[in-house]
């Protein structure tokens, strides 16, 4: 029996070309059914010979797109639907999880998750509002995201929902700037800009203290996940509400967060997954993603905590040398220097970083 409900569907169809901008066509796709993943078979089937062969499963191409009518029936048949914000179209997408911000959400036309947040839908007043950032209360989800459409069933774990989901708020979408978003959103953005005024560039051609060069420098992503490039999958350092959260991209040296809308390569992947940082805060945002640039830029503790991990991992040599950073890092965090030098640091404490436990550090 089909747990799906294409009536929400309608509802929610309904009231959001009411408000629509004129010849606003809304970019929705198929999911694989019981799941927020995009259908890639389905997608594949649509397309034309005349659309390249590595285009042709992506959910962002236009013939991935489905009618309303089309998506009707895939729902009544048991499938998922998934309604994007695409950069060209003025479609706004708000995405509440911490159910402690729901005060916050704009007076719109609003669906509850089949997990008990919120996603609110509006188009854009202007173009402030078409931006793409994430926080750990929720995300914004306007330049080529999507959201999993009403109707759709996904199973849900915490029994706040029957996993359907519904139309909440059922009125016209508002249109909207970013001043009408939620609050944490605006404090997020602050805090990000505030970041990059101090941020220098991140270079990956650091060598070791001994003036060898550190494998860690030469890893790419397909060195430490086991993926083929492109695939999504379970992100697999964090949980999500979104089971294909993670992907190998640029022929495995980086990988993406489609969580937190950033992109990692593998200094920042082992930060977090040593803990020293989380993936919103190690990780590059995304372009229109607001999520600014890593955390890792300019911090030496990265370059410590991604050897360490590397080493942890097997992934580089055991004997492979510390690079010059992680000995700058480890010096100034136990008191053998007042700050990071320009070159190398005394004798007296270069001798000391190896008395150290780095398991411990």
């Amino acid at each position: 029996m089909n747990k799906t409900d294409y009536r929400e569907f309608c509802t929610w169809y309904k009231l959001l070309m009411e408000n629509a901008p004129k010849g606003y066509i809304p970019h929705l796709f198929a999911l694989y059914p019981n799941d927020k993943a995009p259908n890639e078979k389905i997608t594949f089937s649509r397309a034309n010979t005349s659309t390249p062969s590595n285009l042709r499963w992506s959910w962002k191409e236009k013939h991935a797109r489905l009618t309303g009518l089309e998506a009707v029936e895939l729902l009544y048949n048991g499938g998922n639907v998934g309604i994007a914000a695409m950069g060209y179209d003025p479609l706004v997408l708000i995405d509440i999880d911490d159910l402690a911000y729901l005060d916050q959400a704009p007076k719109t036309l609003t669906v509850k998750t089949r997990s008990g947040g919120y996603h609110c839908y509006g188009f854009k007043k202007d173009d402030s509002a078409k931006i793409n950032l994430p926080t750990d209360y929720g995300e914004l989800r306007s330049f080529n995201q999507f959201v999993v459409a009403p109707g759709s069933y996904v199973p849900c774990e915490n029994g706040l929902t029957d996993g359907v989901y519904r139309v909440l708020k059922a009125i016209k979408p508002m249109l909207m700037t970013f001043d009408d978003f939620p609050q944490f959103f605006k404090d997020k953005k602050k805090e990000n800009q505030e970041k990059e005024k101090l941020k220098p560039i991140l270079k990956k051609t650091a060598i070791s203290y001994n003036g060898k060069h550190s494998a860690l420098y030469d890893l790419s992503m397909s060195d430490i996940v086991p993926t083929a490039p492109g695939k999504r999958e379970p992100h697999p350092l964090h949980a999500s509400d979104t089971g294909s959260n993670f992907s190998i991209a640029n022929g495995g040296e980086i990988c993406h967060c489609w969580r937190h809308l950033v992109t990692l390569n593998a200094i920042q992947f082992l930060c977090v997954k040593s803990g020293y940082m989380d993936c919103l805060s190690a990780g590059t945002g995304h372009t229109n993603s607001g999520a600014g640039s890593s955390d890792c830029t300019g911090d030496y503790g990265s370059h410590f905590y991604a050897w360490r991990e590397a080493k942890l991992m097997g992934v580089i040599p055991l004997d492979d040398p510390i690079p010059d950073k992680a000995v700058k890092y480890l010096a100034l965090k136990n008191g053998f220097i007042d700050k990071i030098p320009e070159g190398m640091i005394p004798k007296e404490a270069y001798i000391k970083i190896f008395d150290l436990d780095l398991e411990k550090q």
